[in-house]
This record gives C-alpha cells, sequence and structure tokens, in this order.
C-alpha cells in the first residue's frame, strides 16, 4: 500500500498526460507529443492497480458518452418524439441526413464495444491480480466478444471447464467471469443493429390529439324514418346548386356518374368514387358492385353487392371546420409547433354512415325472380362481415329485425308510389 502512495507522489505532469493518451488508447499521439517536445520515453514502473480518484473519473469518459446516447436513443423511442415532415437542417436533403445518421450509429457501436471490451479487461485483470487466475484462452475474450461464435469457441470452453473444475473458494468468480463473457458476446453482437435502428427515425402516423362535435340537430332529424318535404326551404322547388337542398349537388352524380351508364357493358366498369360537395365540404360517395361469381350476367368487380355509401353532410362540414381550427391551434400553439413541418395530416371521425343497396332485377309481387328469391345484404364496414341477409318480401311488408337497417318511404319523387324508398 505504501509502494501505490510512494509512486503517486513522484508523478510529473507529463505522466499525467501519458496516463491519459494511454487510456483511450492514443500511444501513437503520446509518441508523438514526446518526440515533439524531447520528453523522456523511459521506462516508468508497472501500476496493476492505481488508488486515484482523478484517473478513476478519467476512465469513465470512456463509458460515459456511449451509455448516455443510448439512454436518450431509449428515452426517445419509449416515450416517442416527433420530428416533422423532414429532419431538421437543410430542407430537400432526407437522404443525406439519413446516411450521416447511419454513420453515427456507426460511430455510437465502436464506442459501445469500446466500452463492452474495457469492462471484459478491467475484470480479467481482477481476477488475475486478486483471484484465482483465468485460464489461457480468456486472456483476449476482450477482443473476441464482438462475434456470436464466441460462445463455442475452444478458449471459451476451456474457461467453462476451469470454472467447473475449479476448488470451491474460487468457483464463484470463475462462473461470475464467464457470466461477464457471455453478456459482453450477447452485448457485442446486438448493440450495431440496435444503436442504427433507434438512431433512424421512422415514418408513421402520429397522434396529433382530438375532440368530440355535436350536431344541433335531433336523431329524427339526422336518421328521419320516413322522407317529406317537412323543413325543406321553398326555394328548393326549383333546380338549383343550392347546397342546403336535399339535391342541390345532383348535377356533380350526373357528371360523375350518370354520365358513364350510356358506355356501359356487361363487362364494363365504372369509377367506384364521386366528389359531392357540401356547404363547407367535399365529401366522397363510393359505390360497389356485385361480383359476377355471385350474381351472373352482372359488372366485373370484386364486391358481392351492388351499395352507395357517403357520410353525412353535417358531419362532413363539422370535421372540416374542425380541421381549420386544429391547423391554427398547431401553427400557434408552443405544443404543437411542430406539427407546422407535417407531410400530411390525415382526420377522421367516428360516426354512423348511410349506406343505399340496389338490386337491377325484374320480380313480382311476391319478390320472387325467374331463377331465385332477392336477398339484401348488409355488410359491417368496421370489419368487412356480415350482419345477416333480408329477404325482399319482408323489407317490402315489414322494417327488418335489425335496428339498423330501416325502410325508409320517399315521398319526394313520386307521392302515389309509397313503396319506393331506399335501405339504410
Amino acid at each position: 500500500m505504501s509502494s501505490v502512495h510512494k509512486h503517486q507522489r513522484r508523478r510529473t505532469k507529463k505522466s499525467y498526460i501519458k496516463t491519459r493518451f494511454v487510456t483511450f488508447r492514443s500511444h501513437l499521439i503520446w509518441d508523438f507529443c514526446a518526440r515533439k517536445f524531447i520528453w523522456s520515453q523511459e521506462e516508468t514502473e508497472k501500476v496493476a492497480f492505481s488508488k486515484s480518484r482523478r484517473l478513476v473519473m478519467v476512465r469513465s469518459l470512456l463509458h460515459l458518452l456511449p451509455v448516455a446516447i443510448a439512454v436518450i436513443l431509449i428515452y426517445f423511442n419509449i416515450w416517442q418524439y416527433y420530428v416533422g415532415g423532414e429532419l431538421a437542417g437543410p430542407t430537400g436533403q432526407d437522404s443525406q441526413k439519413l446516411g450521416a445518421l447511419q454513420f453515427a450509429g456507426k460511430l455510437h457501436e465502436l464506442m459501445m464495444l469500446a466500452t463492452i471490451s474495457a469492462i471484459v479487461f478491467s475484470y480479467i485483470r481482477a481476477q488475475l491480480t486478486f483471484g484465482e487466475g483465468v485460464s489461457i484462452g480468456t486472456l483476449l475474450a476482450g477482443h473476441q466478444f464482438s462475434t456470436i461464435s464466441n460462445l463455442w469457441s475452444m478458449e471459451f470452453w476451456c474457461a467453462v471447464y476451469s470454472a467447473k473444475v475449479q476448488k470451491k473458494g474460487g468457483r464463484r468468480q470463475k462462473w461470475w467471469l464467464i457470466v461477464v463473457i457471455t453478456v459482453a458476446t450477447l452485448l457485442g453482437v446486438s448493440v450495431g443493429p440496435s444503436s442504427n435502428n433507434l438512431m433512424r427515425p421512422r415514418l408513421d402516423w402520429w397522434k396529433a390529439g382530438g375532440t368530440e362535435f355535436w350536431l344541433d340537430a335531433t336523431q329524427a332529424a339526422l336518421f328521419p324514418l320516413n322522407y317529406s318535404t317537412d323543413g325543406i326551404p321553398a326555394s328548393c322547388s326549383q333546380f338549383d346548386n343550392d347546397t342546403a337542398c336535399p339535391y342541390g349537388d345532383f348535377d356533380s352524380l350526373i357528371n360523375q356518374r350518370i354520365a358513364f351508364w350510356p358506355k356501359m357493358t356487361w363487362l364494363g366498369s365504372m369509377p367506384e368514387k364521386a366528389l359531392s360537395k357540401g356547404q363547407m365540404s367535399l365529401r366522397e360517395v363510393m359505390n360497389y358492385y356485385r361480383s359476377p361469381r355471385l350474381s351472373p350476367g352482372a359488372l366485373i368487380s370484386g364486391h358481392y353487392e351492388t351499395s352507395v355509401r357517403a357520410p353525412k353532410a353535417g358531419i362532413a362540414d363539422a370535421l372540416t371546420e374542425l380541421i381549420r381550427l386544429w391547423a391554427l391551434a398547431a401553427a400557434n400553439r408552443d405544443h404543437g409547433k411542430r406539427f407546422r413541418y407535417r407531410v400530411d395530416a390525415s382526420f377522421e371521425a367516428e360516426a354512423l354512415l348511410p349506406e343505399v343497396q340496389a338490386y337491377c332485377l325484374l320480380h313480382n309481387e311476391t319478390g320472387a325472380t325467374p331463377d331465385k328469391e332477392f336477398m339484401l345484404v348488409f355488410t359491417n364496414i368496421t370489419n368487412g362481415t356480415n350482419n345477416g341477409a333480408v329477404p325482399y318480401t319482408q323489407v317490402m311488408t315489414a322494417p327488418a329485425s335489425n335496428d339498423s337497417n330501416l325502410w325508409l318511404r320517399n315521398a319526394l319523387f313520386n307521392p302515389n308510389i309509397t313503396d319506393a324508398g331506399a335501405i339504410l
């Protein structure tokens, strides 16, 4: 113990500088500086362990930086961090930025391997100095842990055998050395891919908040059981483009849907989308056709039903207004400033969606057709499953058993026809 303190008192400034270069494996730099400044390079007394807190702090710098980077990366990936539409820096150069991140990930991998190697060698040096010693093959474990083949190498299993035949006094230390080498090997082969994956941002949809909104209307007004002229403005008696009228955007359907009918053939198809404008929004009117596999002579399509569905006009208008308010809040609020750098934004609202089904085939009063009975199939658009089929005769006589499937009698087009309507 006294020789250690005596050695510490004889240390000079040059010895401290050399210690720092040697700590970070920079022997060449030390040799260059010694030759440049004409420092003596005489061999000094070799000290296996030195009781110096300052030296411990210097050696800890080798572990501090890679571990801190790993903790920061894990924190950002667990709690998630929104980067924005592109990475920070000059715009339009994301490929170069991602390449720089990949290079940084490789540097972090090398630093992690260096700190793991230092830990393994420190444990081996402690076993050589204070323990029962180690096998010859274990001396190079600090250089061999970066490959998974180290776990079935001859040197590793020699160390295992040495721990197995070791006397009871030092057997625990031997097995702890085996555990350290095993953990170091598993970390050595995984830190590289893990660091690169954690450092590269992922393109995905980011949850940016939400709210609830209400429509200033009753349930009967939103989902009426019978269509009538009650509540419709008198100005709607004339055909115009007023979106407040039930048929105010009928010209869009004429141009985008009905215009294709004269060119239709039995082997033809039509677009599956049409845009219908409202007071504040544009709605997608989706239409599907019955598959020819299920109905001979039908149009070519992969769907087993002929139906049309579109969002409610009031819900679409309210959602459009909320989108405008969200964009203003994202640009002005401190917590939402990063959302202004978004590439795209998608908004959705959970609401009931009306659907109209049609079956163009001659039938008699009982609903029978020359080949089979007409069935209406109701689909759950959330998961794509069927809610059951209802015969046409049941629909004509009474509402369906399912409360969500209602027969709506429409008196707007021809009051004398009482059985014309839609199934929602």
